[in-house]
């Protein structure tokens, strides 16, 4: 079985956002993962790009699956246009994009939100990540209104994958 290669894009390095590469860097370890942290140095056009050479890189591994908190609002929408195409998941994290929708109309890999709020739903998604890598099979997906976290009292349309979730 292979290592996941996941890279986290942190928007830059001050002590939050630098504590937050440290965990992830020894949870990926312990889970066995290829984890890289990245930084933008708070410039949305530097993030890009760093995420693009990746992308299309011939000379590296492609990652299994991007962990992006975004520098501005827009939330990278091309670049994870790019990243989907080329079967790469894509999981925004502490940002409410508008175009997470667009990007499962054909679903080929796991692509949702993390915002506060969300943190069952979270963990749900994040356990079942490494599976939906590793095989291939669809995720089941939530549906709801955009730009609005997960509650209880909302009313959830859950769409069933097109192949089987777990074997």
């Amino acid at each position: 079985m292979k290592n996941l290669r996941i890279v986290v894009s942190l928007p830059n390095d001050n002590a939050y956002q630098h504590e937050q590469g440290i965990v992830a860097k020894s949870t990926g370890e312990r889970l066995g993962l290829d984890l890289q942290v990245i930084h933008a140095n708070d410039d949305s056009i530097t993030q890009s790009q760093q995420l693009l050479e990746i992308i299309q890189s011939k000379s590296e591994p492609r990652p299994s699956a991007f962990l992006v908190e975004p520098v501005t609002g827009t939330g990278l929408r091309r670049v994870a246009e790019a990243a989907v195409a080329e079967g790469i998941a894509w999981v925004v994290s502490n940002s409410d994009v508008d175009y997470v929708e667009q990007l499962r109309k054909k679903p080929r890999v796991p692509v949702f939100i993390v915002t506060q709020g969300q943190h069952e739903m979270a963990g749900c998604k994040a356990s079942s990540l490494p599976h939906f890598c590793l095989t291939g099979d669809l995720p089941y997906t939530s549906r709801g209104r955009a730009r609005v976290p997960l509650r209880s009292s909302d009313t959830r349309a859950w769409t069933t994958p097109s192949r089987g979730m777990y074997k």
